[in-house]
């Protein structure tokens, strides 16, 4: 799988509610899966991805295409 990568790390997904989760596997610019890092790093060496860690926060973002 050419460039699927999995982020592991503080990653914010939502803010209202709050959910924070430990990783994130995307694939193609699309977020796939978020959530627990045990599962996320088995999907992502079974497909053969890239593991990022992150030492830092990950925080959603917003584009306006306006």
């Amino acid at each position: 799988m050419g460039n699927l990568r999995c982020f592991i790390g503080n990653i914010y997904a939502r803010f209202i509610p709050l959910v924070k989760v430990e990783a994130l596997l995307a694939y193609g610019g699309k977020i796939l899966y978020a959530g627990n890092a045990d599962k996320a790093e088995k999907i992502c060496e079974y497909l053969g991805g890239e593991k990022i860690n992150i030492k830092g926060t990950i925080i959603p973002g917003f584009i306006d295409s306006h």
